[in-house]
């Protein structure tokens, strides 16, 4: 006899648009923060231009992000529009993270990425979710 399994949620905590994304930049061991202000405006630029549509704001560090401190690290604090002035998938922040993310995967001088917050900030940066 077999066992009866039912399907299961494939994560704990479903994705939600709060509103809000992250990017971070980690320029090479030994650069200025010069250079990693200079990767960081690059990122700035592409929020501000190519998705003004759903961004109403950006705030921008340099000497840190989530991996770590120091000059080489930096963050991005994206505040996008609210949901009523960006209707569709296209304006969802994980639309908006894709995108992104194609963008900066193409810069050859830092490792750069965005990403949506987790669904509840305090549970930690995943969402539990099982990958094929």
């Amino acid at each position: 006899m077999g066992f009866l399994f039912t399907r299961l949620p494939r994560s704990f905590l479903p994705d939600e648009d709060q509103g809000i994304l992250f990017a971070q930049v980690t320029t090479p061991p030994g650069t200025s923060q010069k250079y990693t202000w200079d990767v960081l405006d690059r990122m700035n630029e592409y929020f501000l231009t190519k998705e003004s549509a759903a961004v109403d704001s950006v705030l921008t560090v340099a000497g840190f992000n989530f991996g770590g401190r120091g000059q080489s690290s930096g963050l991005i604090f994206v505040r996008l529009k609210d949901w009523a002035e960006r209707p569709g998938a296209n304006n969802r922040v994980q639309a908006i993270a894709r995108r992104a993310m194609g963008r900066f995967l193409q810069y050859r001088d830092a490792l750069a990425f965005a990403f949506a917050p987790p669904a509840a900030i305090e549970l930690g940066n995943a969402t539990g979710s099982i990958s094929n």
